[in-house]
């Protein structure tokens, strides 16, 4: 008897698989703000890049978020870290349950004559 119900196991965790209940999906961004351009560097004719790393929580919200680069520094830092912070996320999921998306990345590149732009 043991036989028939292992089949029977394996042949739902293969229907889940198929329909969707057991499904692995990256995380999707459903709320972005953009980083505000520091006046100062703006009126001072500053440009500059900022990169940062962080962590998609469980519950879609960034987290661990740090500077992997800025030029020049201590210029755009505060106005990126505060747009991605504001960032939500429709977080992953791995077996079907939501999952925390390490080592995310985002891009900034400050520009004046086209305002900014962003990579992600």
């Amino acid at each position: 008897m043991r036989i028939p119900f292992l089949i029977l196991i394996a042949s739902l965790a293969v229907a889940g698989c198929t329909n969707g209940l057991l499904t692995t999906k990256d995380a999707e961004i459903i709320k972005r703000v953009e980083a505000e351009y520091p006046q100062y560097a703006a009126r001072d004719g500053i440009e500059g890049r900022v990169v940062i790393e962080f962590t998609i929580g469980k519950d879609g919200i960034p987290k661990d978020v740090i500077i992997v680069e800025a030029t020049p520094e201590g210029v755009f830092e505060a106005s990126a870290i505060a747009a991605v912070n504001q960032w939500r996320y429709k977080p992953a999921l791995e077996l079907g349950r939501p999952a925390e998306s390490p080592e995310a990345e985002a891009v900034f590149n400050f520009r004046l004559n086209q305002r900014f732009e962003r990579k992600n």
